[in-house]
């Protein structure tokens, strides 16, 4: 039995992340943008089918979901570029304490600049109040075969190669 009401995806507030990159609610107008992005052969290769319509999509993007979830779409340079989500399971429900974020970035162009990496670091970064009191731990997965050359980019960053 549910002791919470579900989150709608556009009840949060925009989250401001440094370098240009703004995470704000999923809003009705930008489905057409969602539908595009996700019919994207490199989306589909990561998310699976897109929608079979705008209705459908503005449906899974806008209603609430069975598990509690927020989406924004990341905005970089006030230009909507991709996705992200986040979602946790309550106390109480099968995988309790189970946490996610999901990230696609659908514009080509904003693909391999660093934009979903600082949407990501920006999510991480955003403390989340349950419970009365303030969460702030996040689970993420990578695959193993990604690791490498992430793990290479990161030390780039900070000049540790």
């Amino acid at each position: 039995m549910r002791t919470h009401e579900t989150p709608r995806p556009g009840d949060h507030s925009p989250i401001i992340g440094p370098h240009d990159v703004l995470l704000r609610p999923v809003a009705d107008a930008d489905v057409p943008d969602l539908l595009r992005w996700l019919s994207d052969p490199e989306v589909v290769a990561f998310y699976g089918d897109p929608p079979a319509s705008l209705d459908d999509c503005r449906a899974e993007y806008l209603e609430p979901d069975v598990n509690p979830c927020w989406r924004f779409v990341v905005e970089w340079n006030g230009r909507p570029v991709g996705e992200i989500q986040y979602g946790h399971r309550y106390a109480g429900e099968e995988y309790a304490w189970d946490a996610s974020v999901d990230i696609f970035i659908g514009e080509p162009d904003a693909r391999s600049r660093g934009v979903g990496t600082e949407a990501i670091r920006t999510m991480l970064r955003h403390h989340a109040f349950e419970h009365g009191e303030y969460v702030d731990a996040h689970f993420m997965t990578l695959l193993e075969g990604e690791w490498p050359a992430a793990r290479n980019r990161w030390f780039a960053e900070r000049g540790a190669l």
